[in-house]
């Protein structure tokens, strides 16, 4: 298993040792692992989608588990003001 649990990878045999020969059956085995950790990741261009849920954080209102990389601090921080500003309205009752 290229991953584990928490989708850290680690190499299926122990790093090889300076000054010594690699054998194939160490370099065949790693270099497998490594394709399928490989293969198995999301690309970031959309291409092989996925085959499983996409699992996430939980987040909430004022901190979701998506944004967007091009969103700027400021356009977040005025996310969050309108979030917080309108679930307290809700709260309040003032909205019903």
């Amino acid at each position: 298993m290229p991953r584990n649990v928490s989708g850290t990878y680690s190499l299926p045999l122990p790093p090889v040792v300076a000054n010594t020969v690699i054998q194939s059956a160490w370099a065949n085995t790693t270099t497998d692992d490594i394709a399928q950790g490989i293969t198995d990741s999301l690309d970031r261009n959309g291409r092989g989608g996925m085959i499983a849920p996409f699992r996430l954080v939980d987040g909430s209102v004022l901190q979701p588990a998506f944004a967007f990389s091009s969103e700027s601090s400021a356009v977040a921080k005025l996310r969050r003001r309108f979030w917080k500003r309108r679930n307290s309205s809700y709260s309040s009752g003032a909205m019903k």
